[in-house]
């Protein structure tokens, strides 16, 4: 799932912001050997987070994901995105003309 959220990061310019912050497993809420993070929130560097969070199993196969952001007009200043190389750049090419099944 790294690798695979890597290349949004690098592509997009976005940032996780669970991202050197540890694990934030937000499926599966019933069964403890079966979690990993399935959900996921992007920002962009315009915003600096505030707080993270995961919060109490309310009933769902999820748990809910508390996630404080704030606008700052120097934080893209402050915080880097990732950035793409050409292997992906190549990577994401391949992939959007790849036929997509409906």
């Amino acid at each position: 799932m790294e690798l695979y959220n890597g290349i949004i990061l690098k592509m997009s310019g976005l940032l996780d912001p669970r991202r050197g912050r540890g694990f934030y497993n937000t499926f599966h809420a019933h069964y403890p050997f079966l979690r990993f993070p399935l959900d996921h929130a992007f920002f962009s560097t315009d915003f600096k987070l505030r707080e993270l969070k995961r919060l109490s199993n309310f009933n769902s196969d999820h748990f809910p994901i508390f996630i404080k952001i704030q606008y700052e007009a120097k934080a893209s200043e402050q915080q880097e995105a990732l950035i793409p190389d050409a292997e992906d750049i190549q990577e994401a090419t391949e992939k959007k003309q790849e036929p997509t099944e409906i």
